[in-house]
């Protein structure tokens, strides 16, 4: 795998439409606010993005995404 820096990530995601965004098991507090906030700046350039971790999400964060939020469906296709 190619290391890449700050700004060729900054290009790869904004060549994309459609952004999973991937977190460790048992995700924390500083997981979760990070994939969240970046979802929200992607969502707010128009991309569709979604956050899922293999380990399910603490209620005690369900702050962070509200009621409304969508499960990962793995059969919509990513970028």
């Amino acid at each position: 795998m190619k290391r890449i820096n700050e700004a060729e990530a900054a290009e790869i995601l904004k060549s994309k439409d459609n952004i999973l965004i991937l977190t460790h098991r048992s995700p924390d507090g500083d997981t979760l606010g990070c994939a969240f906030a970046l979802r929200r700046v992607l969502s707010g350039m128009g991309k569709t993005v979604m956050v899922d971790c293999s380990d399910d999400i603490p209620k005690k964060y369900s702050y962070m995404w509200g009621e409304s939020e969508e499960n990962y469906n793995p059969q919509k296709s990513m970028d």
